[in-house]
């Protein structure tokens, strides 16, 4: 297997960065003005480099027919699958991310592979968020065809 490859579809107004949060209105009781939007900035930047971090498996791909409509392709580099399969065995097993990212470091340390070297918590982070992306979307899909429909949940503890 060379790549995993999942496809999303999106709406255009998704596409809006009003995710940093505009509370003009709210009251601080400390510091100055100056410090107040020194605060706000640092929170701003915060929020744009974990959305970048987030994204950075979503590549936007553009429909040739409308401008208007695109999707999102998520690919699993070569190098990488053996990583996301473990990983992804080790999460649906129940662990933690950080519990599946120190698990992948002592599965390194026995087999040597050098693809399993240095995996962090936010790289778990990121093979969930495509997995969970991907599985929702194939949902959408499902349920475009269907008429009817039956959903069971189970609850987690985390």
């Amino acid at each position: 297997m060379d790549t995993i490859v999942g496809d999303m579809l999106f709406n255009p107004e998704d596409q809006d960065d009003s995710d940093v949060d505009h509370d003009a209105d709210e009251e601080l009781a400390f510091g100055s003005a100056a410090e107040i939007n020194a605060l706000r900035l640092r929170h701003r930047q915060a929020v744009v480099k974990a959305k970048e971090r987030a994204l950075s498996l979503f590549k936007r791909v553009e429909s040739e027919d409308d401008v208007a409509i695109y999707s999102y392709s998520v690919t699993i580099p070569k190098t990488k699958t053996t990583l996301f399969h473990l990983a992804m065995r080790y999460v649906s097993c129940g662990t933690s991310f950080r519990m599946a990212s120190e698990l992948i470091g002592c599965t390194y340390d026995v087999l040597g592979n050098p693809g399993l070297r240095a995996c962090s918590r936010d790289k778990i982070n990121n093979f969930v968020r495509a997995i969970c992306a991907v599985n929702l979307q194939r949902i959408a899909n499902l349920l475009r065809r269907s008429w009817a429909f039956s959903l069971a949940l189970n609850s987690a503890t985390h």
